[in-house]
């Protein structure tokens, strides 16, 4: 590469980059001019309404949900239920159980299951449920204690 050719990949670029900085300029121009464009298009957090329901992690209080958004108590084991049945269920007879306890009454009830693919499964619906507020737990060291919420 020569020096010319140097000097003209630099030119370019040069020109490039006041092509941009014209096109900032301009940006900037446009928000001092419209006023305060920033708070007009966004409220403070503050302000902000959360449309999730509370859920109490630590301290196991009832959040406040919908009656519709309560998880049942199960009276009986449905082999052919979904997986929030079985939970119920495990927690109905169980009253406050962890992650294991669970897994354990469902293994009881259903041997052939391969339990590494129900503790990630179980794992992921429990989070749910709690976030979503169907359930409620306590931390116990490093694990939750969960519990149906009573109705």
């Amino acid at each position: 590469m020569t020096d010319n050719e140097l000097i003209e990949i630099l030119d370019k670029r040069r020109q490039l980059l006041i092509a941009e900085a014209d096109k900032l300029g301009q940006i900037a121009d446009a928000i001092r001019s419209s006023g305060n464009l920033l708070n007009s298009l966004y409220k403070p957090l503050s302000q902000v309404k959360s449309t999730k329901p509370s859920t109490e992690k630590t301290t196991g209080k009832m959040p406040s949900i919908p009656s519709e958004k309560i998880l049942r108590p199960m009276e009986e084991y449905n082999e052919k239920g979904k997986l929030d049945d079985k939970i119920a269920y495990a927690l109905t007879i169980k009253k406050l159980a962890l992650k294991e306890d669970i897994i354990q009454v469902i293994m009881q009830h259903s041997p052939e299951k391969d339990p590494a693919k129900l503790r990630n499964a179980l794992g992921a619906r429990l989070s749910y449920l709690l976030k979503q507020g169907y359930i409620t737990a306590r931390k116990q060291g490093r694990a939750y204690k969960y519990k149906l919420i009573k109705t």
